[in-house]
This record gives structure tokens, C-alpha cells and sequence, in this order.
């Protein structure tokens, strides 16, 4: 073999990570890159610490939830939604959509995935309520099969729910029962489309779902501050 054609044998190795320096593996090649990343970087460089995101979503869903179901259950007056509609544009929808990227960033599918989905649904049902406050979106309750088609869409958030609950069954039981919970609320307020008991059985499970959030978040931040774990939590 020619010098020239040894050193591009040689080179080829390195490439393909089989050089002795790559210790033969792809991961040590990965290794020594990230390594020397690092080693690019000045002396005093500080990785960015993220929080842990999860009581603020936890809070958010909660709290906004448990506005909208003061309407559901009957509490207070129907027009009330349209001061849940300023909460679920903000607190409900775009926090819980950061709350979700952040939990991407930490490397957390699950909970990204949970809390962007219920985020996206919140800035959904208030911007929909916009647009129908306007008269820029003319689906409502005097079209035909509205009834039937509301009921669906709430059905299917309820599938979605119970979907997340089953994947649930190794966090806390707390975070069990605050899913599953939502899951039949999405389905008794789908049933609420035709029976109005349902309906208000749907506001009171609820209220349960929400009160639940608001728990874990707290608890969440009490073992964070005080290092203390509460029940179920």
C-alpha cells in the first residue's frame, strides 16, 4: 500500500469513528465532541439551570379550570365565561404552552405533552369565544347538528385524557386522579350537549380536577422550599 493511500485509509478510519483516539465507538466520538465543546468555552461559562416548570402549569391549568367550571356547574352566571376567556388566553393557554417547551427543553415527553395539549385547548376555547363574541365565527347553537358535533369534539379531549391518565399509572396518585378526573369531565360535558344533569355533573367533577392541579402544584413547591412531601403528592 502507498503512503498516500495509508494515510487516506487512516483518514477514513477517523471519520467513521475507528481511530484509536475514538477508542473505536461512535459514543466516544459524540463524547469527545461534546468534551470539547466545552473546553471551547471560558473558564467561568455556567451551564443555564432550568426550574422545574411543572407547578406553574399544574397552577395554570387549575386555576382557569376551575373559573370555567363555576359557569358549568352553575355557580355563577353564564357571562362569567368571558372573564375565563381573558384567564384562558394567558394563564391557561400560553403558560401552559411554555410550561410545555420548557419541559421539552428538560428533556420531559410526557409532561410536555400533557401540559402543551391542555394549553392549546385553553387558547382554542377562548379564541373561538372571541371570534363568536364578534360575529367573525358563525358555528353555534342555532346551526344544525351543533349539538351533536360540540358533543364529539368534547369526546374526543375526553379519549385524549384518559389516554394520558393510563400513562400516568407510575407518576403520583394525585396526578392519577386529577387526569382521569378530566377525562370524565370532558365526557359528562359532552353528554351535557343533550342532558343538562350531565352537564352540571361535568362542572362539579370538574371543579375536583382543578382543585386537585392546585394541590400538587403547591405541594410540588412546598418539598421544593421545605423539602416536606405531602399526601398523594
Amino acid at each position: 500500500m502507498t503512503e498516500a493511500n495509508s494515510n487516506q485509509s487512516a483518514l477514513k478510519d477517523v471519520e467513521l469513528g475507528k481511530g484509536e483516539d475514538n477508542l473505536g465507538t461512535h459514543e466516544s466520538s459524540k463524547h469527545s465532541l461534546h468534551t470539547n465543546h466545552y473546553q471551547m468555552m471560558p473558564s467561568n461559562f455556567q451551564p443555564i439551570k432550568i426550574g422545574n416548570p411543572a407547578p406553574l402549569g399544574l397552577m395554570s391549568f387549575g386555576m382557569t379550570t376551575l373559573m370555567l367550571m363555576y359557569v358549568e356547574a352553575e355557580w355563577v352566571n353564564p357571562e362569567f365565561s368571558q372573564i375565563v376567556v381573558c384567564f384562558g388566553l394567558f394563564f391557561g393557554g400560553a403558560t401552559q404552552l411554555f410550561v410545555g417547551m420548557w419541559e421539552l427543553v428538560k428533556g420531559n415527553s410526557f409532561p410536555a405533552t400533557v401540559f402543551s395539549s391542555y394549553g392549546a385547548f385553553w387558547l382554542g376555547w377562548s379564541i373561538l369565544r372571541v371570534l363568536k363574541g364578534n360575529d367573525y365565527f358563525t358555528w353555534g347553537a342555532d346551526i344544525a347538528n351543533y349539538d351533536r358535533a360540540e358533543s364529539i369534539f368534547l369526546a374526543q379531549w375526553g379519549i385524549m385524557s384518559f389516554l394520558f391518565f393510563i400513562l400516568s399509572f407510575k407518576s403520583a396518585k394525585i396526578l392519577q386522579f386529577i387526569l382521569i378526573d378530566v377525562a370524565v369531565t370532558f365526557f359528562l360535558l359532552s353528554a351535557g350537549q343533550n342532558y343538562h344533569s350531565a352537564k352540571v355533573a361535568g362542572g362539579y367533577f370538574g371543579l375536583f380536577a382543578a382543585a386537585g392541579a392546585i394541590y400538587l402544584s403547591i405541594a410540588i413547591l412546598f418539598h421544593e422550599i421545605y423539602g416536606k412531601k405531602w399526601y398523594f403528592a
